[in-house]
């Protein structure tokens, strides 16, 4: 039903945080910088829909360049970016089983995904893979009298290459596991003859959902990867995920989750807010389904946990070569705090030639400084091209002669408030610190401060700790300078790996005798 305006100012006020919106939904002006200010940032990149980029039915090599281009970008930059994290929403290939392909063999699609995902995997930051609709084995089949097949994968091809088997994940430490033992099993109804249908006793769509973890500024954070229309089995693993790393903040993907804008509704309040998607690929399924709603009301909302939640797959039809495939919902859980529900695909943009997508996906970088995420877009290819980063809606001149290139979207460059549950983020190092020995010879207080990391995720850089807080006329003798205006002393290591500890030596000098005291602060020296 399409919601009047007044019909959307009373939904608001339930369910888009309506008085709250000034604070949570604060759209600030363009800053079209990849950072600002602050150096205490982090940032994670959202790629969609890539189906039409490894697709050999459209120009190659002209159309993979373009997904080339985006993992090379974020290897090339993930320092520049403070990456940390990564998540591919879904669809990585056109047809899930080539059965529609004109070209052989078979799994062109899949190793085409794999040239481009090899790239950034070399780069050795987490990252997701969700599978999107057009990944399952039969995407493509024909409906029967029963209406057409739920979307099972059997092994064969998603999880051949993407699950978590494959070498992307396999011992990663940062990769927390999969649904492996939950999922759907076929009744094997009507068209099981013609293998329109799993046979009768199949056993498919399990390992399909999976979830990460991953440090930034300090902090611990879980991603889950949820597949799309998810039955009640694996909503139920999901939530055992949740149940087991409490306090954790976590960012979820799935693929289909909320609609596209109307072209002309660009205005805030939109006339017709983001969708939450209909069930259409698993409605068939014999053990259930659950449409976005159903998601919403069974997991997402019921756990305070959730903050974010990323989705691809859904674009409107192209006007002058642009697509709109950008939204955002937000809601209040059951804990009265907002979730960013935001939606991310280009696929249906063609402006420089390619088949669907050129080149644009979604970064957000956290700013934990201002307390804000700074939502923007940027084109891959023509940011390698010209060597410079292109964000949406800028104009630059090119080298090749192309001009005035720009991306309207409306929902391209904004800044929303950072959710209480990232502030409150439990801490990727735990630190102790010993009693001081005072000596008499050399007049001063000596100790250590011993770090260790509680995360999943190796800590690459050299470390440092700041002690905040040092109690007046107190001096860190050994100090290597100042972080945000507190003593700092530094180890030259090569990193500290998930469990690891490290000691380092500090000494004080303590002229009046009191107590020492300070709040450790541990930071990268990158």
């Amino acid at each position: 039903m399409r919601l009047t305006r007044r019909n959307f100012l009373k939904f608001g006020a339930a369910g888009m945080v309506g008085a709250a919106a000034a604070a949570n939904y604060p759209f600030l002006g363009r800053r079209l910088a990849l950072a600002g200010a602050s150096s205490n940032f982090f940032t994670i990149a959202v790629i969609p829909d890539s189906q039409d980029y490894v697709d050999p039915n459209h120009p190659q090599p002209l159309n993979e360049s373009f997904f080339l281009a985006q993992t090379t970008y974020l290897a090339q930059n993930r320092k520049k970016l403070n990456l940390a994290f990564v998540s591919h929403v879904g669809d990585m290939v056109e047809h899930g089983d080539g059965s529609t392909e004109k070209f052989k063999p078979q799994n062109t699609e899949w190793t085409n995904g794999q040239k481009a995902m090899n790239i950034w995997n070399a780069a050795g930051v987490p990252f997701c893979i969700t599978i999107g609709n057009h990944d399952y084995d039969n995407m493509y089949y024909p409906s029967t009298a029963n209406g057409p097949p739920p979307l099972v994968s059997t092994g064969a091809w998603w999880k051949n290459y993407f699950g978590s088997g494959s070498h992307y994940f396999n011992g990663k430490l940062w990769y927390g596991g999969a649904s492996d033992h939950v999922g759907y099993i076929s009744t094997g109804k009507g068209g099981s003859e013609t293998g329109m249908w799993p046979p009768k006793g199949t056993r498919c769509n399990y390992g399909l959902s999976s979830y990460q973890f991953f440090s930034a500024a300090g902090k611990k954070f879980l991603h889950i990867s949820l597949e799309m229309e998810s039955g009640d089995p694996v909503i139920a693993w999901a939530q055992g995920v949740l149940d087991a790393h409490p306090g954790y903040p976590v960012i979820l993907s799935t693929h289909s989750y909320i609609s596209p804008p109307d072209w002309g509704d660009d205005n805030l309040p939109l006339v017709v807010p983001a969708k939450r998607n209909e069930a259409v690929f698993m409605s068939y399924s014999p053990s259930g389904w659950n449409d976005a709603q159903s998601v919403w009301d069974k997991f997402i909302a019921p756990n305070d946990q959730i903050f974010l939640v990323l989705c691809g797959h859904a674009f409107t039809d192209a006007e002058n070569t642009v697509s709109r495939g950008e939204n955002i919902r937000i809601d209040n859980n059951k804990a009265g705090n907002p979730v960013y529900q935001v939606l991310t695909d280009y696929q249906g943009n063609t402006t420089l030639g390619s088949g669907g997508g050129d080149g644009w996906y979604r970064f957000m970088q956290f700013d934990m400084d201002t307390k804000n995420i700074h939502f923007y877009t940027l084109n891959a290819y023509e940011s390698l091209s010209s060597g410079q980063p292109v964000l949406a809606g800028q104009k630059v001149i090119y080298p090749d002669g192309m001009s005035d290139f720009e991306q309207p979207q409306g929902f391209s460059d904004f800044s929303l408030a950072m959710p209480v549950r990232v502030l409150n983020a439990p801490r990727q190092v735990e630190t102790t610190s010993t009693s001081f020995d005072y000596s008499r010879y050399s007049g001063l207080h000596t100790g250590t401060v011993t770090l260790t990391n509680t995360s999943h995720n190796p800590i690459t850089d050299p470390v440092a700790v700041a002690l905040e807080s040092l109690t007046s006329g107190v001096t860190l003798v050994n100090a290597a300078g100042l972080h945000n205006g507190a003593p700092y002393v530094a180890i030259d290591n090569d990193g500290l790996a998930p469990g690891a500890s490290l000691t380092i030596p500090v000494q004080f000098s303590n002229p009046s005798r009191v107590s020492i005291k300070f709040t450790p602060e541990v930071f990268e020296l990158s």
